[in-house]
């Protein structure tokens, strides 16, 4: 049932990144790599920094943010609720 219900969330790719992100922590990308990233920073999955090489060439660090990091834990533990953020005492 989980793995339904992010299935219906997310695409194979957007699970990849997320799982990815989890194991190595926080990359260095381009700007194609923050747009490959697009809908999980939309989502709050996962953040972006922005730095400068040489003053004036932009790079950025994408990671997983807090958000993120559960949806992550819930959803290799087994748990739909802290996965999809769903609050069980409510």
């Amino acid at each position: 049932m989980l793995l339904l219900a992010l299935n219906e969330a997310l695409d194979k790719k957007s699970i990849d990144i997320l799982l990815t992100l989890e194991i190595v922590g926080m990359i260095y990308v381009s700007g194609e790599g923050v747009l490959e990233c697009a809908s999980l920073i939309a989502a709050g999955l996962v953040e972006r920094t922005t730095f400068y090489i040489e003053s004036s060439i932009p790079a950025y660090t994408i990671g997983l943010t807090a958000k993120g990091h559960a949806m992550v834990t819930g959803w290799k533990s087994g748990n739909q609720s802290a996965a999809l953020g769903v609050n069980s005492e409510a």
